[in-house]
């Protein structure tokens, strides 16, 4: 923890641009507004929990929020890229880290709250702020009445948000406001969108701090249960720990049962992971289509199920925008067989011309390539890899998967299938 902790300090020191901005991707010369705030709320509690942070790094970090927010008017800035426009709450979460820093912005925040039709998270954040900035009648003010349910909304807003992170952050709010027994009602509707299903960074950042507010607040209690494990009993569990995780051994069935010794709710989650060999997950298209085709230098189409080693090709992706709509922070996957090598033309100041510009961002690891973009409506984009059959042996080639970086329900992917290296 300690070293991921340092890690992330370091990252996001070295993203800091010299206007004190926080850019999303490496390399990129313009600050990100949600980005500058959520990398600087990461500081701010680390600080808080006595990490070493480089005071330059907030000092820069808190002279550019005071500028943004003291400038800042109710234009959508990302309107061209992004379907929902979240600029009410951009604002109101900036205002709550400068709070959070100790150091609210008072004036603006005041001329956020008499600002008319503000959607409920920007109010649900902004009291937040009031509540840190030691105003709790005004932060009362602005949720009086106001329903703490957040509908779906589209993955393509310039907050990365979902329902479930919005709530988490309302939950937060109740704690800051003593309402700890609404805080526990809604921390259920929380702790079920972290459950079950793969969550975005943004809905486990949120809700993870939240939810950890929650614990310290009502304090230690103490876990007490009996169970058993297919008829045969087991040693009780008595614990002061929030959670505990019991692993079992394979076995060819699992039956348990469980009984309650303790005062308080226990909730509990019997998980069984699989690797399997083969993925016979059928193909799909969710929003976008996938053509995949393997080519040689001179963009002739190869069998790649079975190559001679030392082979160099192309892995050549057409996505197609299908879905009717701007799609933002896109996540292209391809993962290639172990056989394969892919060669990293950054490393030799290569550049593929045919896919400049392309994306936002290329992730090249030892054996796959994560591609970062954004598509209009109805037009198609193309990227290619640059591939060697390196080593001898049969291998499986994993599908290629597409989604949105914050909705990762939505997938598009092809099929899986073995491939062949031969001297």
């Amino acid at each position: 923890m300690d070293n991921n902790i340092k890690e992330g300090i370091k990252i996001i020191s070295s993203r800091q641009l010299m206007d004190g901005g926080i850019a999303y991707w490496p390399g990129n010369t313009y600050p990100n507004e949600w980005v500058t705030t959520y990398a600087g709320h990461f500081l701010i509690e680390a600080q808080r929990a006595g990490r070493d942070v480089p005071t330059s790094v907030i000092t820069k970090w808190k002279q550019f929020q005071k500028k943004s927010a003291q400038t800042w008017n109710r234009g959508e800035l990302y309107k061209s890229y992004y379907s929902t426009s979240m600029s009410d709450l951009q604002q109101a979460y900036r205002l709550y880290t400068l709070a959070l820093a100790g150091e609210p912005e008072l004036g603006a925040m005041n001329r956020l709250k008499e600002m008319n039709g503000l959607s409920a998270q920007a109010r649900w954040r902004l009291a937040a702020a009031y509540a840190l900035a030691g105003k709790k009648d005004a932060a009362n003010q602005l949720i009086n009445q106001l329903s703490d349910m957040v509908g779906p909304y589209s993955f393509n807003n310039n907050t990365y948000g979902s329902s479930t992170r919005d709530m988490a952050m309302i939950l937060e709010t109740y704690l800051l406001l003593d309402k700890t027994e609404k805080a526990l009602a809604l921390a259920y509707k929380v702790s079920e969108g972290l459950s079950g299903r793969y969550i975005t960074t943004q809905e486990a950042s949120f809700g993870l701090i939240a939810m950890s507010r929650l614990a310290k607040k009502m304090g230690k209690g103490v876990i007490s249960y009996e169970w058993e494990l297919n008829g045969v009993k087991q040693a009780n569990g008595n614990s002061g720990d929030v959670f505990q995780e019991i692993a079992l051994k394979p076995q060819e069935k699992v039956n348990v049962s469980i009984k309650n010794k303790g005062q308080g709710q226990l909730f509990f989650r019997l998980l069984g992971r699989t690797h399997p060999l083969v993925d016979n997950t059928p193909a799909m298209s969710n929003g976008t289509n996938l053509y995949v085709k393997y080519v040689d230098e001179n963009g002739k189409e190869l069998d790649v199920t079975s190559l001679k080693q030392g082979t160099e090709f192309f892995a050549n992706v057409i996505v197609q925008n299908i879905s009717g709509m701007y799609l933002t922070d896109m996540t292209l996957s391809q993962i290639f067989a172990s056989g394969w090598e892919i060669f990293n033309t950054r490393l030799f100041n290569e550049a593929d011309n045919r896919t400049a510009g392309a994306f936002n961002y290329q992730d090249i690891r030892d054996d796959r390539v994560y591609t970062y973009y954004n598509l209009s409506s109805g037009y198609s984009t193309s990227f290619r890899i640059r591939l060697q059959a390196a080593y001898c042996g049969k291998f499986y080639l994993p599908a290629v998967s597409n989604e949105p970086m914050y909705s990762p329900t939505e997938q598009s992917r092809t099929t899986g299938y073995w491939v062949e290296v031969k001297q």
